[in-house]
């Protein structure tokens, strides 16, 4: 009877298309990929994040807007529902919130602080070497990519990246190893380039 499922499994046709087969990306494709950022000196972008907490099945929103200024200054300023500000400028870390501001450096943090905090420098550069050291990339579809951990003490499982039609990233979903996610959509970015 085994068998005979076996057989019937093998011979049921394939919903699969050729869309969805899983195309490995290296070095040169994610470059091409994130072409329209490499030569980049600053980007601004509007944004609209999701986490979901998924053993209380709860959903937490927020806006606002992130800028970047390569190499090293990254500022992310959440407007909805609550004002919050961050701002990474190489080593420091300062938060702004209710009026009040903390300040830490990231060389002084644990080793898996540290890892966290250049992960993060390397996803807002969108450098493609930083980002293949530490992860391995496959096409889903057209404009898909997906991005698996290859260590886990990064905390994140995988990433989604969708790029719109004109290779803007467009949505960035993220899960995490507890099994929580987070999703950001952007807006269209101010994107300002390095003039040779």
């Amino acid at each position: 009877m085994y068998l005979i499922f076996i057989l019937a499994m093998q011979c049921m046709p394939s919903t699969t298309s050729a869309t969805s087969i899983l195309t490995p990306v290296g070095k040169a494709e994610l470059q091409r990929v994130l072409g329209k950022y490499q030569a980049m000196s600053s980007l601004e972008v509007s944004f609209k994040q999701t986490k979901t907490l998924k053993d209380i099945q709860l959903k937490l929103e927020s806006e606002g807007v992130l800028k970047v200024q390569l190499p090293n200054t990254v500022e992310w300023k959440i407007q909805k529902p609550q004002p919050l500000e961050m701002l990474l400028d190489k080593d420091v870390i300062k938060l702004k919130s209710d009026g009040k501001e903390s300040i830490f450096h990231a060389s002084e943090g644990s080793a898996k602080d540290q890892r966290a905090f250049h992960d993060l420098l390397n996803w807002l550069r969108l450098d493609a070497s930083a980002i293949l050291e530490n992860y391995n990339v496959v096409q889903e579809g057209k404009n898909r990519y997906r991005f698996h951990a290859k260590n886990s003490a990064s905390g994140m499982k995988s990433l989604v990246m969708n790029l719109n039609r004109i290779g803007h990233v467009e949505t960035l979903s993220f899960e995490e190893l507890a099994g929580d996610e987070i999703a950001i959509r952007f807006g269209t970015p101010a994107v300002k380039y390095t003039v040779p």
